[in-house]
């Protein structure tokens, strides 16, 4: 059995298969970055692979799932951020350009996976629970996000018996925060745990963990997992 992770270098797509190598499963990841995919492999150890791969070129990534041997999971983790902004930041162009960031690779990997996936396989798209809270500052992510989970139960009906699910964490303590700076970083996280019943943000560790239990559930289909902390209660 082997797991392909789309988005697998980092973040929560990396937290996943560190939990998967650790439950003996073999993974193979991909990523846009070739220094980002070279440290996640060493750090992974013996029993994975990966290569570097745009989900936005769909022939590349087909060519490279066709390669994965005996696929059984497929986790599908791109466009983190995409449509970020406010209302009057983002405009039309920003919002198109999330689209193209989140919706389309997301589309391409659904398109390619779907083809090299075992029929008694699971695909898990990562969203984000912006799109089942309404907060003034997250209008553009919420169009993203809420188009990608608006697919799920049709992508679901239309691929069964092949199980298809989408996980929708809040804010998650990933690297791409890090690039606010520490002080920042901090203040953008409490803001957001003060509003989430549990009082604090998600760690990559835990999203994964919800990734690989609905992956691992044979009789779950077309469902939303939120796991934020209570955020969108």
């Amino acid at each position: 059995m082997t797991v392909a992770i789309i988005g697998g270098t980092s973040g929560i797509g990396l937290a996943c298969a560190h939990l998967w190598r650790e439950r003996g499963k073999q993974v193979a990841i991909f990523g846009r970055s070739e220094e980002r995919l070279n440290s996640a492999l060493a750090g992974l150890g013996s029993g994975a692979m990966g290569s570097r791969v745009d989900a936005s070129d769909p022939s590349k990534l087909d060519e490279t799932l066709s390669r994965v041997q005996d696929l059984q999971v497929l986790v599908i983790s791109v466009g983190a951020g995409a449509g970020a902004g406010t209302l009057d930041q983002l405009g039309f162009d920003g919002l198109k350009k999330g689209f193209e960031q989140k919706v389309l690779p997301v589309w391409n990997s659904v398109q390619c996976g779907r083809k090299h996936l075992a029929m008694s396989g699971a695909m898990v798209i990562l969203g984000a629970a912006r799109a089942h809270h309404a907060a003034g500052d997250g209008v553009g992510l919420a169009a993203v996000h809420g188009a990608i989970a608006s697919m799920i139960p049709s992508l679901a009906k239309a691929m069964a018996p092949i199980r298809v699910n989408l996980v929708a964490p809040g804010v998650t303590d990933t690297p791409p925060w890090n690039g606010l700076g520490d002080e920042k970083k901090q203040a953008v996280f409490d803001h957001f745990a003060k509003q989430a019943p549990l009082e604090r943000v998600g760690q990559p560790e835990e999203i994964a963990q919800a990734i690989v239990s609905i992956a691992s559930n044979t009789f779950t289909t077309g469902q939303v997992l939120r796991v934020d902390g209570g955020l969108s209660l």
